[in-house]
């Protein structure tokens, strides 16, 4: 990375943080745009420059993730069969999000409070559902809405969801997304989960 992009990395990250700290200090919507201006030391021009929308300075947040499932899922060996390609693009993705889990949860939680954002977070799911779908289709060489791809792709989210949900709960000891979906896909692939089935009809 030169050093330009080392300063505007740096000054995006400083306007996130100055916004985040107004957020939690004032609230989300008694802050202005102006106000987290001045907090960051820009210019009102360089703040809409790198955030068009104050939304954008939520949910554009890096602790949210780079990277998508569906794109690391991608990335995987060829080789791998899909549980195992699934388990590790999990294992990575929740990794990436609990890098910095402090300031993950502030986010979050700042999110939540705000109705609009929750919408467009919702939104976001759904594309990110829609294109984990598109990769195990890719990858297993089948049609993206055949049964197999959207169970494939609906189980691997409801792990990510149930993670990120119990990460949240207010407890110092409480283990982080990864390990929390790690124990998760430990007790499905041991079959020690009671999954649902389908009774046997009598004949």
């Amino acid at each position: 990375m030169g050093l330009r992009e080392l300063k505007a990395e740096r000054t995006r990250r400083e306007i996130l943080d100055a916004a985040l700290a107004l957020y939690e200090a004032n609230g989300y919507d008694a802050t202005t745009m102006e106000q987290i201006a001045e907090a960051a030391f820009v210019s009102p021009s360089t703040l809409y420059r790198y955030f068009p929308t104050k939304e954008r300075t939520l949910l554009g947040h890096p602790v949210l993730g780079r990277a998508g499932l569906g794109s690391m899922l991608l990335e995987r060996p060829a080789d791998e069969s899909l549980p195992d390609a699934l388990g590790h693009a999990l294992h990575d993705f929740l990794t990436d999000l609990d890098a910095d889990r402090d300031t993950l949860l502030r986010v979050r939680s700042q999110m939540d409070k705000v109705p609009l954002i929750r919408a467009l977070v919702w939104d976001s799911w759904y594309q990110g559902h829609a294109e984990l779908e598109a990769a195990v289709a890719q990858r297993i060489g089948d049609e993206r809405d055949s049964l197999l791809v959207r169970v494939s792709a609906g189980i691997t989210l409801m792990v990510a969801q149930m993670a990120l949900d119990e990460s949240r709960r207010d407890d110092a000891a409480q283990p982080s997304a990864t390990e929390y979906a790690d124990r998760i896909m430990q007790l499905l692939g041991r079959g020690t989960a009671p999954l649902v089935t389908l009774p046997a009809t009598s004949a």
